[in-house]
């Protein structure tokens, strides 16, 4: 079967089809077209066709703006996912890249990046969060939320946010709701203690770090309270009647 779906993307015509000893010694033989293919496969280009016109939305990019789309991986070949992108961005699909080894070639070359013990040319590649990011903590005033991570953030990036407190705290660090392919939007909480009241019983200033990295790993990386202290003016000397000052 796999044979068949490789030579079907070669060929249009119909192609044979054998599986021996399928099931209890029997063998079977049959035959298929691409045509064929493509009609029972249909909800699965469906799919992907929804996938990369969202894809064009949410990059709020004009096609005239769109370079290139290149394609990787072996079901890159099959005519029909070509013939997709070509009609949603209207350009063919480049294939400048070896489809095969593409992947595990950039794996190779990150490698090397971060490797001190090899020297590669300079090449930097902008990594994005998908999914916009949120963080939630209660007040004495009630419930606070804050969208630390906008859909398509750059990453990896780090954000200083600032509060007041006169406790400690705890920080929920979320998905926004709607917009992960899975149910839980959950990501993780964090326990921020020591945080007091100034000597006039205020709230004091606090400066919370939140991190997302290479990996799109999400923490809230630190906390820092930064206290008010009253300093006194050092009294200007007094001159005396004969000039001295004391």
């Amino acid at each position: 079967v796999e044979k068949l779906k490789k030579n079907m993307s070669a060929n249009s015509t119909k192609l044979p089809l054998n599986i021996e000893c399928f099931m209890n010694e029997i063998d079977v033989h049959s035959s298929m077209q691409r045509s064929e293919m493509e009609e029972l496969s249909s909800h699965l280009f469906k799919r992907i066709e929804t996938t990369m016109r969202k894809l064009l939305l949410d990059s709020k990019l004009a096609l005239e703006e769109i370079h290139s789309v290149e394609i990787v991986g072996g079901s890159s070949r099959i005519p029909a996912i070509k013939h997709l992108i070509e009609q949603i961005f209207g350009k063919p699909a480049s294939t400048t890249l070896n489809q095969d080894e593409a992947v595990s070639r950039g794996a190779a070359l990150q490698c090397a990046i971060l490797s001190p013990a090899v020297r590669v040319r300079e090449f930097s590649c902008t990594d994005v969060q998908a999914y916009p990011v949120l963080i939630s903590w209660t007040d004495t005033d009630g419930p606070h939320e804050m969208k630390v991570f906008e859909q398509y953030h750059a990453a990896p990036f780090c954000r200083l946010l600032t509060v007041h407190r006169k406790e400690p705290m705890t920080i929920k660090v979320h998905y926004e709701p709607n917009s992960i392919p899975y149910p839980d939007p959950f990501i993780g909480t964090y326990h921020v203690k020591g945080i007091k009241p100034d000597a006039n019983g205020e709230a004091q200033e606090v400066k919370v770090k939140v991190r997302i990295n290479n990996n799109g790993i999400i923490t809230v990386s630190s906390a820092t309270m930064y206290e008010r202290k009253e300093s006194e003016e050092p009294s200007s000397p007094t001159p005396t009647s004969n000039g001295d000052q004391q």
